[in-house]
């Protein structure tokens, strides 16, 4: 049988804190693991990932890591687990013809500022990315006022039930069957979301400047389907902030850090020094990625408090179970958790008498209350909840479990501010292009 499940899952069941943990460890000893998208972790989860690797060392089970976009140094990262990794296996066939020509288009923070970019794209089938959602709500609210509603959004702030319609909707519009028909149409904007999950394409793409093996993903979704060169074009991301000046916004590649906001990230400096205008072909991706991160970065000394807490847990927890509680589809135990991530909060849309969705049953019990969460839980980061609720947005939902259990959930009610379309959006109605 094949099991498809998260990093997440697997290294929480190193730390022994649930009694299903033991049973997914037997189950992980009696197993080939693949890993998809091995680049995709940042530093911190990759070194529990090694963690992890070590483990099924000592198991001896076959591992295999793929991903389009993994530099020379992942060599040195993954071989500290003890696999002997000796090479990078690819598929070097076709890797020298151009596969795209990048221009850089300039600075902008709203749409009009690529306007004639924009009436380009409703010319022919065309990829949007954009690095944040409020970015690309801001591309959808542009088409729509252009009365253009060939257009398709996708972000990670929908309900699930919406996720798949969302994908549904752009394979029909720009998947291999629609490009093998000759019935290609429309404008795919999309958020990292749309980098390794949907199996799209279009001749011409616009792009927020963002890390090249980010970049190098996004453009795997250009010319797809055909020998084609496409056209990429760059946008750098500007936001004005608090005192009226417009500045680069790297979000969300670099750290947030409050009072002073974001701070970019090396590698989306180095891409935006090292990225010209001309055609690229797959070799001159890789070897930038490679230039991007030549060597291991240095540890940062609470990524090894991390997985030294995830070691001892591996010990101490092997037999009897510890005192504290870890929910079931928990990433994270007291001492450890699977990603450096900032806290985020989760609000509750698209269901009850808004009419989004047919099938939604009021929970009353602890199981159906799960499937609630995860059916309807959108994420979204603490100072985004925050203002909501000051805002009058979130309003509190009651539901009656038992006689004598009463559980409250943050709830979005209102139509403009979550719908099929647009998402999760806290702006609501305030555009005006």
């Amino acid at each position: 049988p094949f099991t498809v499940t998260t990093i997440d899952h697997l290294c929480i069941s190193l730390t022994g804190t649930r009694e299903d943990h033991h049973a997914i460890f037997f189950g992980l000893a009696h197993s080939c693991i693949v890993i998809d998208e091995a680049d995709f972790y940042d530093d911190f989860t990759q070194q529990n990932i090694v963690t992890l690797l070590r483990a099924l060392r000592i198991l001896k089970v076959p591992v295999l890591l793929m991903s389009a976009t993994v530099p020379e140094s992942a060599i040195s990262v993954f071989s500290k687990s003890g696999f002997e990794i000796k090479k990078i296996h690819s598929d070097e066939s076709d890797t020298e013809r151009s596969r795209c020509e990048i221009t850089r288009h300039g600075k902008a923070e709203n749409p009009n500022e690529i306007k004639p970019l924009l009436e380009r794209a409703m010319l022919q089938p065309t990829i949007i990315y954009a690095n944040t959602v409020s970015r690309a709500q801001d591309y959808y609210r542009w088409f729509k006022a252009q009365d253009f509603d060939d257009v398709i959004l996708y972000h990670s702030r929908y309900i699930e039930p919406h996720k798949v319609d969302k994908e549904n909707s752009l394979r029909e519009m720009l998947g291999r069957d629609a490009w093998k028909n000759g019935t290609q149409h429309g404008v795919a904007i999309l958020t990292q979301i749309g980098e390794i999950s949907v199996n799209i394409s279009a001749d011409l793409m616009i792009s927020d400047l963002c890390p090249l093996d980010r970049l190098t993903q996004r453009i795997g979704r250009l010319s797809r389907f055909s020998e084609n060169i496409g056209e990429v074009f760059i946008v750098e991301p500007q936001k004005t902030n608090k005192n009226g000046i417009t500045e680069f916004y790297p979000a969300p590649y670099g750290s947030f850090v409050p009072n002073f906001g974001w701070q970019t990230s090396r590698a989306l400096i180095l891409t935006n020094e090292r990225l010209k205008d001309g055609e690229y072909s797959a070799k001159d991706f890789v070897d930038l990625v490679n230039q991007l991160y030549p060597s291991q970065n240095r540890i940062e000394p609470h990524v090894v408090k991390n997985v030294r807490a995830l070691e001892d847990m591996v010990v101490t927890n092997w037999l009897i179970l510890p005192k504290q509680f870890v929910e079931s589809d928990d990433d994270q135990t007291q001492e450890w958790k699977s990603r450096d991530i900032p806290f985020q909060q989760t609000i509750y849309a698209g269901f009850d008498d808004n009419g989004l969705d047919d099938e939604y049953i009021e929970p009353t019990n602890k199981s159906q209350l799960k499937e609630f969460e995860i059916r309807y839980g959108i994420t979204c980061h603490s100072y985004e909840y925050q203002q909501a609720l000051e805002e009058g947005i979130i309003e509190s939902k009651e539901f009656q479990l038992a006689y004598d259990e009463i559980v409250f959930k943050p709830v979005i009610r209102s139509c403009s501010h979550y719908n099929q379309e647009v998402g999760l959006d806290f702006k609501g109605n305030e555009y005006s292009y």
